[in-house]
């Protein structure tokens, strides 16, 4: 299983409806956790493999790692972030907020990503759980235990089920 990026979509010339294969760039899981989002870390990889239906793997001299595939083989669709955080992204100014196609009195930030391959995966979204689970490298399912004082939380736990 690999996670993708969409790069390009071939269709039957014959069938303009029925998608044949999907060109794929694809992302590598980093060795780590993000050290404060603590959530698994992706890389694009720079190197080309082509994938079909009928034939196995073969190496293709490229700058991009693209991965030939039948449509039938994409299983779902997974939320990827870039990660701004290291990627020293910033902020270039503010847009305003459209509710309804009315202006709101908000804003958001425009940000200004880096053109690096760093990203991070959702590996908490509902949606499709069970194949982020299987695709993510067994050594990234640990998640840091983020509780500093777990004596003090766990005491807090038996006194207030003592008080039910």
């Amino acid at each position: 299983m690999y996670i993708g990026r969409i790069r390009e979509i071939l269709i039957l010339s014959s069938d303009h409806l029925k998608v044949e294969h999907v060109a794929l760039q694809c992302f590598s899981f980093t060795e780590t956790l993000h050290p404060s989002l603590h959530l698994p870390c992706l890389d694009l990889t720079n190197n080309e493999v082509f994938l079909s239906a009928a034939i196995s793997y073969h190496c293709l001299p490229s700058r991009l790692h693209i991965l030939w595939v039948s449509s039938c083989r994409i299983l779902c669709s997974v939320n990827i972030q870039h990660n701004c955080i290291d990627s020293g992204c910033t902020n270039t100014g503010q847009q305003p907020v459209y509710q309804e196609q009315t202006l709101t009195s908000r804003s958001r930030c425009i940000v200004q990503h880096k053109p690096t391959p760093h990203y991070i995966l959702n590996a908490y979204s509902i949606h499709n759980y069970d194949y982020i689970r299987l695709v993510t490298p067994d050594t990234l399912h640990k998640t840091p235990l983020r509780v500093t004082n777990v004596a003090e939380v766990q005491a807090l736990a038996v006194w207030q089920m003592r008080e039910k």
